[in-house]
């Protein structure tokens, strides 16, 4: 609402980047009856999801889960330790967790998301526990007849089990076990 018509925004993008970052989500824009999907990339920490975005429409996805672990690890402060641990899961934002699952959503047609996964989590019993978290790494092909699979081990392509990406940052077991089922607990504290 700038006097100057310089200092207005100059296109929708503009303007919609102008709204509070806290209404994360998708929005619909008619623009002379004409609608547009418009995505938000809000962040309740400062985090840009720029490149993340960047990345998935182009396809690109080892480097988008692997961006995907930077801007994470970025938005619980936990860049140097270089994984997430219980406190920081309990604590991630949930704006931030909703930006990330949908634009994985959106570029991937619904074949990757934490939401996707956290379906998927349901679907094996829904529990915080070992025995739940090693059905549920099954069905995402997160682990083989060895074990979890390391990030290098993954399979970066639609072809992959639905709901295999993004990976979890760090891939750390959490006192002897691995986070999965803490970190869907949060997923769903966060209604993904």
């Amino acid at each position: 609402m700038a006097l100057e018509a310089k200092d207005r925004p100059q296109t929708m993008e503009e303007w919609l980047n102008l709204l509070s970052f806290s209404q994360a989500g998708s929005y619909f824009v008619e623009i002379e009856s004409i609608k547009v999907k418009v995505l938000i990339l809000a962040s309740d920490v400062g985090v840009d999801y720029q490149n993340l975005e960047n990345l998935l429409k182009a396809g690109q996805w080892k480097a988008a889960d692997e961006e995907t672990t930077k801007v994470m690890l970025k938005a619980a402060k936990r860049e140097q330790q270089g994984w997430l641990d219980e406190k920081s899961i309990e604590k991630f934002p949930c704006t931030d967790l909703r930006t990330i699952d949908q634009l994985w959503v959106k570029y991937s047609n619904g074949h990757f998301g934490f939401s996707v996964q956290k379906r998927i989590w349901l679907e094996c019993g829904g529990k915080v526990d070992y025995e739940t978290e090693c059905l549920l790494g099954d069905r995402l092909g997160w682990r083989n007849n060895y074990g979890w699979l390391y990030k290098d081990e993954h399979n970066y392509s639609l072809d992959s089990t639905q709901g295999h990406l993004p990976t979890i940052p760090g891939n750390i077991n959490i006192k002897g076990r691995y986070p999965v089922g803490s970190f869907f607990s949060r997923v769903q504290t966060c209604k993904l």
